[in-house]
């Protein structure tokens, strides 16, 4: 598990964070087509008056493909519009549970998908990368 000195402190679910970031990730990286993979995971904000934290999830290539985010992000599948897992189904599902939210955008050249977590308890001094995975340390990951 990573540690990073000056992250901040959650008071939340660990085994549902880990959970729905794990299939995060694990999603992200299945949906980077060319090697290496490189996929980061980073502290993108903390906000002290909501005491909540951002996460954002970049990646190399394209990014998740619109037919498996579209469903997700309409919060409705159908017969002929639904995605090809329940992966990140079970992301949002479980940021929710936490009172987080699964937001989904266009990142220029690094796809972004952002994370929002309440429940900070202490504060980061400043964003950090929290984890990195490059190359064959990626496809270990999935």
């Amino acid at each position: 598990t990573p540690a990073i000195e000056g992250s901040p402190v959650l008071d939340t679910d660990p085994e549902v964070l880990r959970t729905a970031l794990g299939r995060l990730l694990e999603t992200v990286i299945e949906h980077v087509p060319e090697e290496p993979v490189t996929v980061t995971l980073r502290l993108d904000g903390v906000d002290r008056t909501a005491a909540t934290v951002t996460l954002t999830v970049r990646s190399t290539g394209e990014g998740l493909p619109e037919h498996e985010v579209e469903p997700v992000r309409a919060e409705r599948e159908t017969a002929l519009d639904h995605a090809s897992s329940p992966d990140l189904w079970l992301v949002k599902w479980g940021l929710e549970a936490l009172g987080g939210d699964l937001r989904f955008g266009e990142g220029g050249e690094d796809p972004v998908v952002a994370v929002e977590l309440p429940g900070l308890v202490a504060e980061a001094d400043a964003p950090a990368d929290v984890e990195e995975a490059t190359g064959s340390d990626a496809g270990a990951a999935g």
